[in-house]
């Protein structure tokens, strides 16, 4: 993934409603379009790729108030392997609460792609290096790049997302309360998901927005970005802004 001010991911024309926990955050959208608009999409999809991403320039230095990463190297400088590709995470370009790290991609897609993610928190790898999950602020975000088939949409793709977030849950001791329908763009082959989950004792509920897009030949970027309202702390809402930006949608403020 790389970052552009069209939005990487244009899901224009699409709403994902998510329920917040009781603990003071009610009904929220997060609105994949920047205009009132209400089905027309205002911008136009990138053309799908025809070669891998590229390595973009990294920082050299974290942002105020946030914990210190290495120097990275000069840009162009250096090369993306098995061996470093895990100890690259820092600040993203023009932000100041989101990171960018790499991970794995399939067999045919590239050999490494970039994960826009929240920093200042921890970062996780999953899958032998072929998703990447990263927390900070009550805000969780894993990507992945997932090979769904040559005959596969958004929409069917989500099925897999689904039973993986489910899995996770499980991983937590959470336990699913709600998974809403499908909301599929054909004209974009875009489709977004709602969920809630509740933890193990039954305290604190999260909310989380499953996300499927398409990057041609099969291949679709996923993410799945949770809300865990229980650990928002006053770096949240800036956090939230930056994602926005970085997925091209509207998120909502917790």
């Amino acid at each position: 993934m790389q970052k552009n001010k069209g939005k990487r991911f244009l899901a224009a024309g699409l709403a994902a409603v998510m329920l917040l926990s009781a603990s003071g955050c009610g009904t929220l959208a997060a609105v994949l379009n920047r205009t009132a608009a209400p089905s027309a999409p205002v911008f136009t999809p990138e053309p799908e790729p025809t070669e891998p991403p590229g390595v973009e320039a990294l920082p050299t230095a974290a942002p105020p108030d946030l914990p210190e990463v290495p120097v990275t190297p000069e840009p162009g400088t250096v090369e993306i392997t098995e061996e470093n590709y895990q100890t690259l995470f820092a600040p993203a370009p023009e932000y100041d609460w989101v990171g960018v790290a790499y991970m794995k991609a399939p067999e045919n897609y590239g050999a490494f792609v970039d994960a826009y993610l929240p920093y200042g928190g921890s970062i996780a790898y999953r899958d032998e290096g072929y998703a990447v999950l990263g927390t900070a602020h009550g805000i969780s975000v894993l990507e992945r790049v997932f090979e769904a088939g040559a005959l596969a949409t958004a929409e069917t793709s989500m099925e897999d997302l689904a039973l993986y977030y489910q899995a996770m849950l499980e991983e937590n001791g959470e336990t699913l309360e709600a998974l809403g329908a499908v909301q599929y763009h054909a004209e974009y082959d875009i489709a977004v998901q709602q969920a809630r989950a509740v933890s193990g004792d039954g305290v604190h509920e999260s909310s989380a927005v499953l996300y499927s897009d398409t990057r041609g030949g099969g291949y679709y970027f996923q993410a799945v970005i949770v809300y865990r309202p229980e650990q928002f702390d006053g770096g949240t809402a800036a956090l939230l802004e930056e994602l926005g930006d970085v997925f091209g949608m509207v998120l909502p403020q917790g």
